[in-house]
C-alpha cells in the first residue's frame, strides 16, 4: 500500500475532524460514537485511530487548528512590514471567517461542546485553555489598537479584551441558534470604534 504524502496525511486528518464536527453539531458530543465518526468520514476504524484515539482527541485537534489559524492571522496583522491598521485587518479576517460559517456546523458544534465541557473535565480543560489562548491573542490586537488610536489609550486592556471576546462568542451563539447575527455590521462598527475621553 503506498504511503500518503505529508499533505495527504494532513488532509485526511482534517477530513476526520470535519466529519466529527458535523456529527457533534447534528447529534451532540455525548451521543456521537467513534463508530459514527468512522462511518461519516468513510474510513476504517484503524485509519481513524491512526490519528485520534477518542472524540476528545478530535476536539482537541480542532481547537489546536483554530489556535494555529488565529496565531497566523494575528502574526500577519502585527507584522511590522504590514501596512494599515492591524486591529481592523484582524477584525476583517476573524469576523469574515465567522460570517462564512453561517449556516454551517461549526457554531452549533462549538456550542454543544461548550455545554459538554461543563460535565466532561477533559473537554473543560481544553475549552478553558482555548479561552485563555483567545484572550492572549485578542490582547495583542488591543495593544496594537491602543498604540494607533489615542481614544483607546486610557482604557484597561483586560476590559477591552473581555468585551471583544464576548462579542465574538455571542455571535457564535447567535449563529448556532440560527439567528440573524449581523456580523458584517458589527465588524464595521468595531473597526471604527472610538471612545470619548472621560
Amino acid at each position: 500500500m503506498p504511503r500518503l504524502s505529508t499533505g495527504a496525511l494532513e488532509e485526511r486528518r482534517q477530513h476526520i475532524i470535519d466529519a466529527a464536527m458535523r456529527l457533534f453539531a447534528r447529534n451532540g458530543f455525548h451521543r456521537t460514537t467513534m463508530r459514527d465518526i468512522f462511518e461519516e468520514a468513510g474510513l476504517s476504524a484503524g485509519a481513524v485511530y491512526n490519528y485520534f484515539k477518542s472524540k476528545e482527541d478530535i476536539f482537541e485537534a480542532a481547537v489546536r487548528t483554530s489556535q494555529t489559524r488565529s496565531e497566523q492571522v494575528i502574526g500577519e496583522a502585527l507584522d511590522p512590514a504590514a501596512t494599515g491598521d492591524a486591529f481592523a485587518s484582524a477584525v476583517d479576517i476573524f469576523f469574515g471567517d465567522l460570517a462564512a460559517q453561517s449556516g454551517g456546523d461549526m457554531p452549533r458544534a462549538a456550542l454543544i461542546i461548550l455545554a459538554e465541557a461543563l460535565v466532561n473535565p477533559r473537554l473543560g480543560k481544553i475549552v478553558q485553555g482555548n479561552r485563555a489562548h483567545n484572550r492572549v491573542a485578542i490582547r495583542r490586537l488591543v495593544e496594537a489598537r491602543k498604540a494607533a488610536d489615542p481614544s483607546w489609550a486610557n482604557l484597561p486592556e483586560p476590559v477591552l479584551t473581555e468585551m471583544l471576546l464576548a462579542i465574538f462568542q455571542g455571535l457564535v451563539v447567535a449563529l448556532a441558534l440560527g439567528e440573524a447575527a449581523r456580523i458584517d455590521e458589527i465588524r464595521g462598527v468595531l473597526k471604527r470604534l472610538t471612545f470619548s475621553a472621560s
